[in-house]
C-alpha cells in the first residue's frame, strides 16, 4: 500500500500513524506514529547583485551584494588572484550582505564570486563573477 501526501508546506513536521479497519468495520489500535520533517528539494537561488569596489587609499576591496530568500544558509566567498583557480575565502552566516578583502597587490587580476550552501550542503549556482585591478 502506497500513500501520498503531496500538498504539504515546507520546513513543517507532520505526523503520520496507521489505523487498520477490516471488512466487519473493526479498527485496530493506532500504530506506531511515524514524524516527518519536510524539506525543500528544490535548488537555492543565485546570490545576486554581486559588486565589487576599491577603497584606492587602504587597496581593501569591498564586496556587496543583495540579501534575501537565504535564511538559515551559508555564504562562500570564492577569489580567483591572477586567472588561477578560484579558491574559498570565507564562509559568512547568511545574513551578511557585504565583506572586505585585505589589501590588495597593485597589478594583480582579482576575480570573485560566491554560493549559497544549505543545511544539507547543497549549493546554490555561482553568483556571476565581478573583476578588480587595484
Amino acid at each position: 500500500m502506497d500513500y501520498l501526501d503531496a500538498d504539504k508546506g515546507m520546513s513543517a513536521t507532520y505526523e503520520y500513524a496507521i489505523v487498520a479497519k477490516d471488512d466487519a468495520g473493526h479498527f485496530s489500535e493506532r500504530g506506531k506514529g511515524l514524524r516527518l520533517r519536510m524539506m525543500s528539494m528544490g535548488r537555492l537561488g543565485r546570490i545576486k547583485g554581486l559588486k565589487v569596489q576599491l577603497d584606492p587609499s587602504t587597496k581593501v576591496a569591498r564586496l556587496t551584494w543583495e540579501q534575501g530568500g537565504l535564511a538559515d544558509n551559508s555564504l562562500i566567498i570564492l577569489r580567483s588572484t591572477d586567472n588561477g583557480t578560484f579558491r574559498e575565502v570565507e564562509r559568512l552566516s547568511a545574513d551578511r550582505s557585504e565583506w572586505s578583502d585585505r589589501p590588495l597587490k597593485p597589478g594583480s587580476t582579482y576575480r570573485y564570486t560566491m554560493q549559497a550552501i544549505d543545511q544539507r550542503g547543497q549549493g546554490s549556482d555561482y553568483a556571476a563573477e565581478v573583476t578588480l585591478r587595484p
